[in-house]
């Protein structure tokens, strides 16, 4: 078992309460469940679960040094909910891209906050992204990219 690594039962989200969220297990795709209401979401079972702001989840917990997000469009209301974190602490985020609104808010988020884009090669090593590429409308699929603070 891993020492640092935590399970919670809660989302991150830019303020503390609840949530309604899409779990869409039932129409047989877990992997695109979210707290942001779509398009698919009819085919969804709601849930309502607990949501706090990383910047308050870090009070009484380790903050984290490396962030993996795959929120499935709710990443921009993550990063609001770590404003002090992301200006103090500089932890490595690592994302899944899709060229959508709510994508591209959280990659602004991140660029306001100093944060250099790289991609990730077949062989794992990382390549500078101009975040110019990503506001292009040719983006097709999703990608992985890393965030990290200058």
């Amino acid at each position: 078992m891993l020492k640092n690594v935590y399970l919670n039962e809660i989302a991150l989200s830019d303020k503390n309460g609840y949530s309604e969220f899409y779990d869409r297990v039932i129409a047989g795709q877990s992997g695109i469940s979210s707290l942001i209401k779509d398009q698919h979401s009819k085919k969804c079972r709601v849930i309502k679960v607990k949501t706090i702001r990383i910047d308050d989840y870090i009070l009484t917990h380790i903050p984290p040094s490396i962030i993996k997000m795959d929120a499935e469009g709710a990443e921009p209301f993550i990063l609001k909910g770590a404003t002090n974190l992301l200006k103090e602490l500089n932890p490595i985020i690592i994302m899944e891209f899709f060229p959508d609104a709510l994508h591209r808010e959280a990659v602004g988020i991140l660029l306001n906050n100093k944060y250099n884009i790289f991609g990730i090669d077949n062989e794992g090593n990382l390549f500078p992204v101009n975040k110019t590429d990503l506001f292009k409308d040719d983006i097709s699929h999703e990608v992985n990219l890393v965030f990290i603070k200058q």
